[in-house]
């Protein structure tokens, strides 16, 4: 029976909600400023108590979109590098 009231999540349902929706624990820290070994510990269950700030910003993250990641493209990253090599090699050779 629907009765018109919403259920409180807790916070161990909340980080595994943001996990599942493809938040990673390095963007939810570099969002909320929460620390990536206390956000472990709520996951598992063992942290259990947290300030209203804290819960309520975890809240807010459940309605945005988790951060896109750029593709990661090996033979430009080893261009680059080989590049910053060879302008190493040079300057100090000069």
């Amino acid at each position: 029976m629907n009765d018109g009231t919403k259920k409180i999540l807790t916070l161990q349902e909340i980080v595994q909600t943001l996990t599942t929706n493809g938040w990673s624990m390095t963007a939810i820290f570099k969002r909320t400023g929460i620390k990536t070994t206390v956000l472990y510990k709520i996951k598992d269950g063992v942290y259990i108590n947290t300030s209203y700030q804290r819960y309520f910003m975890l809240v807010d993250l459940l309605v945005e979109k988790p951060p896109v990641k750029p593709p990661y493209n090996t033979a430009q990253y080893r261009k680059g590098f080989a590049d910053g090599v060879a302008s190493v090699k040079e300057s100090k050779h000069v």
